[in-house]
């Protein structure tokens, strides 16, 4: 099995991890024993939400949706510029088979 998954950690309320494994629980221990770069600045984490796939193209391909949809509109217009992109439109044309 493939996961997407999203993180949040227990200190830092604020704070939130996306990402892709095929292990969850092993995954998991490497982010709160801080073995991942970004991810040991706020552990520990619990995770929030996991998704998931029997194909490893379609849970990359969603991991990466989701990064877009949840993480990008912070950076808002200045950092990537105004593309007119709807996400949403994308997303719904991943999973129609």
């Amino acid at each position: 099995m493939h996961y997407v998954y999203i993180l949040k950690s227990t200190k830092f309320l604020s704070k939130y991890y996306i990402g892709y494994t095929i292990n969850l629980e092993k995954r998991l221990k490497a982010h709160n024993a801080r073995k991942s770069t970004y991810s040991k600045l706020y552990a520990p984490w619990d995770i929030e939400v996991y998704i998931t796939f029997e194909s490893r193209a379609k849970a990359i391909k969603f991991e990466r949706y989701l990064k877009r949809v949840l993480v990008m509109p912070f950076f808002g217009n200045t950092l990537w510029g105004d593309r007119g992109y709807d996400y949403h439109t994308e997303y719904y044309s991943f999973i129609r088979y």
